[in-house]
């Protein structure tokens, strides 16, 4: 007589399923399988939205880690776009027509970090600080920084000064060393973004972005998004509510280039 393996099968699994409380395991191999089919349909879902969101740049963990980030800190409408080598050898107006839709090349912006340098004597000691020690500029590619703007800015400004007036003895910006400027942000030359920056700092943007925003009715620029072929879409009124909340330090327009 030949033995019932069918009887035996479902015997087994109600042992099982008595002994270890839970389903038999043809039960949890199939319920295993629909959840990795859940898992692979919301996988495909969420590809398909980062992959729209930032343009296929997710190809290394940098360029995903300021995805996350951007979305975390609360950039809704941000766009990241991954730029060739050769972006750098382009003129301003062969960058526009790559990031578009950029209206115009005042739309192309970069990040720059200056530094008070009359924080210290000249015999080194640190003397009392009544304005930042760091500024964070952001400012259209073909505008000049006025460094002297900047410290008017920051002097006229009691949002970023400790005391009120502050003397011209007290303070005078200029853009920091690279190195210097690397280790407060993290990143390299032509890859500078306030985004995840390692040490918060107040933010200036310039009016002359602004005023070309106006002009073209758009609220969108472009700038640095952490990585030398990175770039980062966003909203200027998005931009400024997310930084002053998230780092807790004025972003401010102002005027600072020639």
């Amino acid at each position: 007589m030949q033995p019932n393996v069918e009887g035996i099968r479902a015997e087994r699994d109600r042992v099982d399923a008595t002994q270890t409380g839970s389903q038999p395991a043809k039960t949890l191999l199939e319920k295993s399988r629909v959840k990795l089919q859940e898992l692979g349909r919301l996988n495909a879902a969420t590809d398909a939205l980062i992959s729209g969101r930032v343009q296929k740049v997710l190809t290394d963990q940098a360029a995903v880690r300021l995805v996350v980030l951007a979305a975390a800190i609360g950039l809704r409408h941000c766009q990241f776009r991954r730029c060739p080598t050769a972006y750098y050898s382009w003129t301003l107006e062969q960058r526009r027509q790559y990031l578009e839709p950029a209206p115009t090349v005042y739309h192309l912006c970069k990040s720059l970090v200056l530094e008070n340098i009359r924080v210290t004597d000249q015999d080194g000691s640190a003397c009392s600080s009544v304005a930042p020690l760091y500024v964070c500029v952001v400012l259209p590619y073909p505008a000049r920084l006025h460094a002297d703007k900047v410290t008017q800015a920051v002097r006229s400004s009691p949002e970023l000064c400790t005391c009120f007036p502050v003397s011209r003895s007290q303070i005078r910006y200029q853009v920091a060393a690279a190195e210097t400027c690397e280790q407060l942000t993290g990143y390299g030359y032509n890859a500078v973004t306030p985004l995840g920056m390692r040490t918060p700092m107040p933010i200036l943007v310039a009016s002359a972005l602004v005023t070309w925003l106006q002009r073209c009715g758009d609220d969108f620029f472009w700038l640095g998004g952490g990585a030398t072929d990175l770039k980062l879409n966003v909203s200027l009124s998005e931009f400024i509510d997310t930084f002053s909340r998230i780092n807790r330090l004025p972003v401010l327009i102002r005027d600072v280039t020639y």
